[in-house]
Parts: structure tokens; C-alpha cells; sequence
């Protein structure tokens, strides 16, 4: 992880990353797009472990919007897996949880992602869910989003997740 945070100081990394992140696949290159994608997200993972980067990476102009494209509509399980990994891990931070409540469709994002078809994906949307309640600011703005619906969502998967972890 040392390594992480001057990585992240690089200039130019973060947008690169981001370019793989919101390219959008031609057929001639399909796979290797994918993969692409796939490599960026997981780096951006890595890079959202350190604490030093994970301010400056929730206020990257587009990062946390595209990590929220990902995670609502990648077809790729293995790029939503990663993008739940980054909310979760950038939720970490204190000082990005006040943000990340009030940022736009990530919410619904977490939500959306207790449903996926990968237990892990719907483990980290919900570690990333109970992170950002454990600050006070955010708890009622949390248990009155969309009438109710995080607490409706955590209450299925409670009762119907097929994994007993």
C-alpha cells in the first residue's frame, strides 16, 4: 500500500484510469476494451486502499460518477464487483462520507447493487451502506432515501441472500 499514494500524486494517472473506465467498447477491439476497463477499475480499487488518496479520489472531477456508471450498468460482474470495492473502500474516509451521501444516484447505486448476482458485489455495497451510516450526518438522510428503500433493501437481503455470511 505505500506504494499507492505516490502513485495516485502521478500526474495524468487518475484521468488515464478514467478514460479506460468511460470508453466505450468498439467491436473491432471489444475484448480488449473490456479488459482495459476492467484493469482500470481494479487499479482505481488498489489506489482507494490508501488513506492518502482517498479524499483526493472522491473529488476527482468524474471518477465517483463514473464508478457509479459502473456499478449500475456494466455487464462485465467482475467491473461491478470493483466498482462496489471502490464505493466501499472511499466510504472509509470520514471526510468523504458526508460527500458521498449527497452525491447524486450513489445511494440508489448501493441499492441497486444488494441485487447483484455476485454475493461479493452485494457484501461490499452493503459494508459500504453501514460505513457511511456510522456518521450521524448521514443517518436520517439515509433511513428517509427513496421512503425507506436502503432499509427495505438491507431487510431482503437479510431474509432472502442465499449466502449465510
Amino acid at each position: 500500500l505505500s506504494a499507492m499514494e505516490p502513485l495516485a500524486q502521478q500526474s495524468g494517472l487518475v484521468d488515464a484510469l478514467l478514460y479506460h473506465m468511460t470508453k466505450k467498447p468498439h467491436s473491432v477491439d471489444y475484448e480488449d476494451e473490456i479488459s482495459s476497463r476492467v484493469d482500470a477499475i481494479a487499479v482505481v480499487v488498489n489506489l482507494a486502499c490508501a488513506e492518502e488518496n482517498k479524499i483526493m479520489l472522491v473529488y476527482h472531477p468524474g471518477l465517483l460518477d463514473a464508478i457509479i456508471n459502473i456499478a449500475n450498468h456494466d455487464p462485465i460482474d467482475e467491473a461491478r464487483e470493483h466498482a462496489a470495492i471502490v464505493l466501499m473502500n472511499l466510504a472509509y474516509a470520514e471526510e468523504n462520507k458526508v460527500h458521498m451521501v449527497n452525491q447524486d444516484h450513489l445511494l440508489d447505486t448501493l441499492v441497486h447493487l444488494l441485487s447483484d448476482v455476485s454475493p461479493f458485489t452485494r457484501r461490499y455495497a452493503s459494508a459500504a451502506l453501514f460505513t457511511l451510516a456510522c456518521t450521524y450526518a448521514n443517518t436520517a438522510v439515509m433511513a428517509r432515501h427513496c421512503d425507506g428503500g436502503i432499509l427495505e433493501a438491507l431487510r431482503k437481503v437479510l431474509l432472502n441472500d442465499p449466502i449465510d455470511e
